[in-house]
């Protein structure tokens, strides 16, 4: 067998798993980390801050906040007033004592519905702490893009360089 007949095989057998390794990667998922800070914030030490303080929320996906507070002192996650009802049934106001770590699942239904909700396309979680949240603590999660999201499996050029690699090979037979 030539080298490049075996260099088309490979390529014909990795391009065929690019569809599988997407699906398996958690792709109905994405899991964050997010700390809860009191000191050594980015816009002062006098600041309390969540980080990062924006994420992005895709489409379709469920999206699992793994929230730590690193911080000296007693804080919450709650919703911001205006939050969409939806997340604040789901939400149900994490307290976190210093080193606590709390779990916030948002599915992609509930996302959705809070979009459809509301005007915009942003929801605010904060600390319910008097004065914390005016001191910086509050994360804002961007629902979906604004453009369609691509779907996994053969699209633009992967599937160019599955025909590629297919006319390549029945190339070499035909010599």
């Amino acid at each position: 067998m030539g080298l490049m007949r075996r260099l088309c095989l490979v390529l014909a057998f990795l391009l065929a798993m690019v569809p599988v390794a997407m699906a398996q990667d958690g792709a109905d998922t994405r899991r964050m980390g997010v700390e809860i800070q009191d000191e050594g914030c980015p816009e002062g030490d006098d600041q309390f801050c969540i980080q990062p303080g924006a994420i992005q929320a895709d489409e379709g996906r469920t999206l699992v906040l793994e929230v730590h507070n690193n911080g000296t002192v007693r804080h919450n996650i709650s919703a911001a007033e205006g939050t969409p009802s939806v997340i604040q049934d789901v939400l149900d106001e994490k307290i976190l004592e210093p080193g606590d770590t709390a779990t916030i699942r948002l599915s992609w239904d509930v996302l959705e519905e809070a979009r459809e909700e509301m005007d915009g396309r942003t929801v605010v979680l904060e600390c319910g702490f008097p004065g914390h949240a005016a001191l910086g603590e509050r994360l804002v999660i961007h629902i979906g893009d604004e453009e369609e999201q691509p779907q996994p499996g053969f699209t633009g050029g992967v599937a160019l360089l599955a025909v590629l690699a297919a006319l390549l090979f029945a190339g070499r037979r035909r010599s």
